[in-house]
């Protein structure tokens, strides 16, 4: 089924596929990935890759670089503190999505993917340090962001 749009991939950029005026949710990701074979095939794909297992910690990836889907731990999942069903962060990720709009926010390829990193990790830090929570366990790449942070704004990190 062929999608009616106006929108050139050949000067396309991913924000371009937020708000097809006159497509629906669905057909705006049917255009999105046709663009996303658009790219694969003019050999501009090098940082997105075909994944599929969904949001957990183990995600078999697919990618120009290997034959077969290999497994591999997921570094971007958003249920790593098993906050996800709490009603504070899901209000917290509305008003961030009124605010910010939606899209790949943490890609270290966007700008000003590190402040926004640091604001968040800045916000969880005071959250636990406000009420003397200590975590058991920080995963070593939250930990280095958290580190970064702390550097960069002279704050006491807990470990």
């Amino acid at each position: 089924m062929s999608i009616e749009h106006d929108t050139d991939f050949s000067k396309a950029s991913f924000k371009d596929f937020e708000a097809i005026s006159n497509l629906n949710a669905f057909e705006r990701a049917g255009v999105f990935r046709n663009f996303t074979y658009y790219m694969e095939e003019h050999g501009q794909m090098n940082y997105r890759f075909v994944t599929t297992g969904g949001c957990g910690p183990e995600i078999w990836v697919q990618s120009p670089f290997n034959e077969k889907p290999l497994r591999c731990v997921s570094q971007v999942i958003n249920y790593y503190l098993n906050f996800t069903k709490h009603p504070k962060v899901k209000a917290a990720a509305i008003a961030g999505i009124e605010k910010y709009g939606t899209g790949a926010g943490e890609s270290p390829l966007i700008g000003r993917a590190p402040r926004v990193s640091c604001h968040a990790v800045r916000e969880t830090i005071e959250f636990f340090t406000a009420r003397q929570v200590h975590l058991p366990f920080t995963p070593p790449v939250i930990f280095q962001t958290a580190l970064h942070c702390w550097r960069y704004s002279n704050r006491k990190i807990v470990r």
